[in-house]
């Protein structure tokens, strides 16, 4: 093996004027009309998305088709999109955008304005509401001096006609907030700012890795036994029995000690513009938009669309796969929002109006696990006596046992727990739209013998999902003072209705039970020992039936009503 180095060789920023490196994306930020009261752009581009002007920054409100304008499509506005346009008042910031440090960008703006100089910067703390440069007593400007800021370009600019220029590949030497544009020696005026995201990553470490991929980088490659040391120490290893591997990076590639090639290995290293690659497009999930109102963003997802490699001018379209409109209005390279509910297919196809290239990509989207109805099993029986049979009180989901995430397909819960005359026992309740709750995190966990006595209980679970909001109404029968086991224990929550009684309770002789909404089956008794027992029954009517009590002990008894829909329902009465 023979180990060997590669001096870096660095690439030196450059302003021109022209067209954009294509390796760079335009979705950030389109060309032209890119006004956030605008609607289309001539590319079909969209508009500003993301950003926010900052205080006093004037917008561009052009209405004819032309990107370029007089003076009066400058002018100031309260949804203004960017710019300074005087060296002695106004901002001019981009604000809630962000930059990430060794990232590269693109950025050009038309202007004009003769032998003034415009000055664009990235920044962070910029944060007065007052001009962003104001006149001194002796007349000249006060710039402010923000707590981080990079010098993109200072550019003189010469004659009265509109010009473009261009700063391209700039490496971001920290991570910013906010696009700094203002004037010196006189006024500037601005139209069609663009700001461009470089299509390839920022760089990219190597360590314990044999024949690691192929790697386009724009600023820097460095591969070595220990030059990384959040990750595992080991050699990278380039072997004879692979395809030609390639680094190429735009600013530097350092090979160090303990990268290796075997004899006959074929492997590369150059200092390469990233741009210059194939046309290729790509799909990143972003936020659910809100337009007006509100909206469950755990329900929705959205995606942006981006293109690199081609010619810069790119019509976006999304689809279902079959036919179904899915773009954003007024954002061609934003897919609409796309509910969760059910699980589907989202496709974007990118036009390279230039070079008439087209390129569709497709990604599938499962359903979210906070949909569909709610099926909730609700213990009904309490029996404190510590022999872990029926001692605590819980609302599960049978389907999903033992998940310490998704326990439930509900993101949202609301719990209350009454006494029989109504007051108030418990409440709780709990939002998580990314895990939802462990599988027995919705409960009733108190020392209930103490809070209440023994008896009929009542509450009520409120549950929320994508697809619906549902309130459960159940009842529990607490038994206090029991050392016998009980065999019931659940309820389901399809099955509760608050609308079968029984009375009169207590009783001595007989008590009726009566279903207000479904018919009645069959009635059985079980004793405080879960033995189910026979009673003589008189039926009135499908909705009611009167049980005889007369051979019975006295004593607290469960009461087992069959109904005509399958369910079961049970009831706590005490014989005198």
């Amino acid at each position: 093996m023979r180990n060997f180095i590669i001096l870096i060789l660095l690439l030196i920023n450059s302003l021109a004027y022209g067209q954009i490196n294509p390796g760079f994306e335009t979705n950030s930020v389109v060309d032209c009309r890119n006004c956030c009261l605008e609607t289309t752009h001539p590319f079909g581009e969209g508009k500003v998305h993301g950003w926010q002007a900052s205080h006093g920054t004037p917008q561009i409100n052009k209405s004819n088709a032309s990107c370029l304008g007089a003076e009066a499509d400058v002018n100031l506005g309260t949804q203004a999109a960017y710019l300074s346009f005087s060296s002695t008042n106004k901002e001019g910031i981009f604000q809630e955008m962000t930059i990430k440090k060794d990232e590269s960008f693109s950025f050009a703006v038309f202007v004009k304005g003769g032998n003034a100089k415009v000055v664009l910067k990235l920044a962070n703390g910029l944060v007065n509401e007052n001009p962003a440069i104001s006149v001194n007593g002796s007349g000249n400007p006060n710039i402010p001096n923000p707590t981080s800021q990079q010098l993109l370009i200072e550019h003189t600019i010469t004659g009265s006609s509109w010009q473009r220029v261009i700063v391209d590949e700039i490496i971001a030497s920290a991570d910013y907030s906010q696009i700094w544009i203002y004037a010196l020696d006189g006024d500037v005026f601005v139209d069609d700012f663009s700001f461009h995201k470089s299509c390839c990553e920022p760089n990219k470490v190597y360590q314990n890795i044999t024949n690691p991929p192929s790697t386009y980088v724009n600023n820097y490659i460095v591969a070595g036994e220990n030059v990384d040391t959040s990750q595992p120490t080991g050699k990278v290893v380039i072997t004879a029995n692979t395809e030609v591997i390639k680094f190429e990076a735009g600013q530097s590639i350092e090979l160090r000690a303990g990268f290796e090639t075997e004899v006959g290995a074929k492997f590369s290293a150059e200092i390469k513009d990233c741009g210059k690659k194939e046309f290729v497009i790509s799909m990143t999930e972003v936020d659910a938009w809100v337009n007006s109102g509100s909206i469950e963003k755990a329900c929705f997802k959205a995606f942006q669309g981006s293109a690199c490699f081609g010619s810069g001018h790119y019509k976006y379209s999304w689809d279902n796969g079959y036919g179904v409109n899915r773009s954003r209005a007024g954002y061609p390279n934003f897919s609409a929002n796309i509910d969760l509910n059910s699980p589907q297919w989202l496709f974007v196809t990118v036009i390279d109006t230039i070079k008439n290239d087209t390129l569709r990509k497709g990604i599938y989207i499962p359903a979210t696990p906070f949909s569909g109805d709610f099926s909730i099993d609700l213990f009904n029986i309490i029996t404190p006596n510590g022999d872990s049979i029926n001692d605590l009180w819980f609302a599960i989901d049978s389907s999903r046992l033992n998940e310490d995430s998704f326990g439930y397909n509900a993101y949202d819960y609301k719990l209350w727990i009454y006494n029989r005359w109504g007051a108030e026992l418990h409440y709780a309740a709990g939002t998580n739209k990314t895990k939802g709750f462990a599988f027995d995190e919705i409960n009733w966990i108190e020392d209930y013998c103490n809070i209440t006595s023994s008896g009929a209980l009542f509450g009520i679970l409120k549950l929320s999902n994508c697809s619906k909001s549902e309130e459960i109404s159940f009842s529990i029968t607490l038994v206090c003072g029991s050392t016998e086991p009980y065999n019931l224990n659940l309820d389901n929550s399809d099955s509760v209705d608050f609308n079968v009684i029984v009375f009169p309770n207590p009783s001595s002789f007989a008590f009726v039970v009566e279903s207000a909404k479904v018919n009645i089956e069959n009635i059985y008794l079980i004793d405080l020992k879960g033995k189910r027992l026979s009673v003589n029954k008189n039926q009135y009517s499908p909705n009611q039936v009167k049980v005889d009590l007369r051979n019975l002990a006295s004593g607290n008894y469960i009461v087992e009503i069959h109904l005509s829909n399958a369910s079961t329902v049970y009831k706590r009465i005490l014989i005198e």
